[in-house]
């Protein structure tokens, strides 16, 4: 339901000179690539970037919402606000979002995959914004056991805030940060 006009607008907003850096490097001709950059971008306005900021008023309350698609399978989703990237919890969440949702030895692959065996694909992901971020967990799954999961996605969230993290899942986490970055 997207217009190319729309899609235009919004690219022209950001596509302008006073939002952009060129970065020209090894044994060039000055004249040249000078001549080549106004060919290309003379043409852009001198303007600054229609840049819109994005609400980030922490939810108050929280929402489900359901959309249903002629599939066999399920995505089950549990989505979070989270601190921006200057935000020095970011690095800690990142860890807690590896210990829940990384791939084969997170909270969530242990306990939907392996306990109900409910899952084909389970993991988690931090992501930090310039005003606010997200943090989400997901499970693929059948229809048929989405109430399940979604308990059990639930039950792992509130167990991670009262239960201590072992030495063997912080350490799992790090190692999965390092390969992941």
């Amino acid at each position: 339901r997207i217009a190319r006009t729309e899609v235009m607008g919004f690219f022209n907003g950001l596509v302008v000179s006073r939002n952009m850096v060129v970065s020209v490097y090894g044994d060039i001709d000055k004249n040249k690539i000078l001549a080549e950059l106004e060919q290309r971008f003379g043409n852009l306005k001198d303007q600054k970037a229609a840049l819109v900021v994005p609400d980030a008023t922490a939810l108050t309350e929280s929402r489900e919402e359901s959309l249903s698609l002629d599939k066999t399978q399920a995505l089950v989703l549990f989505g979070f606000q989270s601190p921006s990237i200057f935000n020095t919890d970011q690095y800690a969440l990142e860890v807690l979002t590896s210990i829940l949702g990384s791939s084969f030895s997170g909270r969530l692959f242990s306990s939907v995959r392996d306990v109900l065996g409910k899952a084909y694909s389970v993991g988690g992901q931090f992501s930090p914004g310039l005003e606010t971020g997200q943090i989400v967990l997901y499970v693929l799954t059948t229809q048929d056991d989405v109430p399940k999961v979604k308990e059990v996605l639930a039950q792992e969230i509130l167990k991670i805030q009262e239960e201590f993290v072992s030495e063997q899942e912080l350490a799992d986490a790090k190692n999965y940060l390092k390969g992941s970055n």
